[in-house]
C-alpha cells in the first residue's frame, strides 16, 4: 500500500487551467458514501465511518461497530454488497441512521446519544435527516396492490406529520419490474430546505414545514434505451452475488422502458443543485448546474467511474469540486479524484 499520493494533471483549452487531484486514501476496502464538508473528508464503509482530512488527506477518526449496544449498529445482513450505516452531517455533530434507530456522535467520533426508530429494515424508514424542528426521511407505503416509496417530514420522535412525495417502488406485485426506477427518489436539505428530485424530471423545494417553495422543470434532452445498455445491464445481474442464482427468474421480471430517466442523479450543494442527466458524449455524462430559482449556472461534461451500468463509485459535490472514490485495482487502493466544476 503507498503512502499517500498526490498526482496533479493540468491542461489548458481555449485559456482556461482546468485541474484534477488523485489521491490515495488509506484504509479502505469497500467504501458506500463521501461527503465533504468543513475542511473534512467523510466516508462510510458498512458499519465504519472513517474521517480524513481534506488538506492533507490523512485519516484522522475511525468510529462504529456491528452491535445492537449504545453506539453500535445494526444493518442489512447483505451490507457487503448493500447499503450500511447512513450519515447526516451537521456543523457540532454526525447523525448516523442504522436499523431501528439514529445515533449522535461527536465530529470526532464519540457517541452521545441514541434514540429508537423501529420504522422499516433497511432504506424505507431510515436515512433521517434534521430539518429546522423536524425530520425528513423515507417511507414505505402501499395502497391496495401499489408499492410506493414515500419521503416524509417526521417530528421529533419521528412520528410521520407529511408525506411530501411519493415514488413508484420498482418491484410491484404481479409486474414486470423497470430496472430504471430502480432508485427511489432523492431528497437533500441545505440551509433548512428540503430538495426533492421527482420521477418525472421536475425538482421540488420546499421549506422546513414542508411547504413547498417552488418547481423547477427543464426540457432535459429523452435518451432512449439501447441493447448494448441493456445487455450491459443483464452481464451485471449474472455477476452481483445478489442476483447470479437467481439470474434466468430475475431476467424475467425485466422490462425495460423505452426511455431512459430524465434525471440520473443529483446533488445539492449550498446554493446550487447539480443534476446529471442520461445524456452522454464520449466517456461523459451531461451535468446541469442550477440555482435554487431554476436559472442554469453552467452546462458542463463529467467523467465519473461507473460501478456498475446502473450506479457509479460514490461521489459528493461540494463548493463546485467533484468529488469520487474510484478502485485501482492494480495498487490494491482506493483512489479520490477531485476536480473543478465551477
Amino acid at each position: 500500500m503507498k503512502t499517500v499520493l498526490l498526482f496533479m494533471s493540468m491542461w489548458l483549452f481555449a485559456g482556461i487551467t482546468m485541474a484534477e487531484r488523485i489521491v490515495t486514501l488509506l484504509d479502505l476496502q469497500k467504501p458506500k458514501t463521501i461527503t465533504v464538508k468543513d475542511g473534512q473528508i467523510f466516508v462510510t464503509e458498512n458499519v465504519l465511518i472513517k474521517v480524513y482530512s481534506a488538506t492533507d488527506y490523512r485519516l484522522l477518526h475511525t468510529f462504529g461497530k456491528r452491535g445492537e449496544g449504545p453506539g453500535e449498529f445494526k444493518i442489512m445482513d447483505n451490507a457487503e454488497i448493500g447499503i450500511g450505516v447512513q450519515i447526516s452531517v451537521q456543523p457540532e455533530y454526525i447523525l448516523a441512521n442504522s436499523i431501528g434507530r439514529i445515533s449522535y456522535f461527536s465530529r470526532s467520533g464519540e457517541f452521545i446519544r441514541e434514540m429508537n426508530t423501529q420504522l422499516g429494515r433497511g432504506p424505507y424508514g431510515h436515512n433521517f435527516t434534521p430539518v429546522g424542528d423536524l425530520f425528513v426521511g423515507y417511507g414505505f407505503r402501499m395502497e391496495g396492490q401499489v408499492r410506493y416509496v414515500t419521503i416524509n417530514l417526521y417530528d421529533r420522535s419521528i412520528k410521520k406529520v407529511k408525506e411530501l412525495y411519493r415514488h413508484l417502488f420498482f418491484v410491484q406485485p404481479g409486474k414486470k419490474s423497470d430496472p430504471e426506477i430502480w432508485r427511489p427518489s432523492l431528497f437533500y436539505v441545505s440551509r433548512n430546505r428540503i430538495v426533492i428530485d421527482r420521477e418525472d424530471g421536475i425538482i421540488d423545494i420546499f421549506n422546513q414545514k414542508g411547504e413547498k417553495i417552488r418547481s423547477i422543470t427543464h426540457p432535459y434532452p429523452r435518451v432512449k434505451e439501447t441493447q448494448t445498455r441493456i445487455q450491459d445491464y443483464l452481464d451485471f445481474l449474472k455477476k452481483d452475488p445478489r442476483f447470479r442464482e437467481d439470474f434466468d427468474f430475475y431476467k424475467k421480471m425485466l422490462e425495460f422502458p423505452e426511455y431512459l430517466p430524465l434525471i440520473r442523479f443529483f446533488s445539492v450543494d449550498d446554493e446550487r443543485i447539480y443534476v446529471l442527466t442520461n445524456q452522454k458524449k464520449a466517456e461523459k455524462s451531461q451535468l446541469l448546474i442550477f440555482d435554487y430559482r431554476g436559472k442554469i449556472l453552467k452546462k458542463t461534461w463529467v467523467k465519473l467511474a461507473e460501478k456498475t451500468p446502473i450506479e457509479p463509485y460514490p461521489y459528493t459535490i461540494r463548493d463546485g469540486i467533484l468529488y469520487q472514490l474510484k478502485e485501482n485495482l492494480e495498487e490494491e487502493e482506493w483512489e479520490l479524484h477531485i476536480h473543478k466544476i465551477l
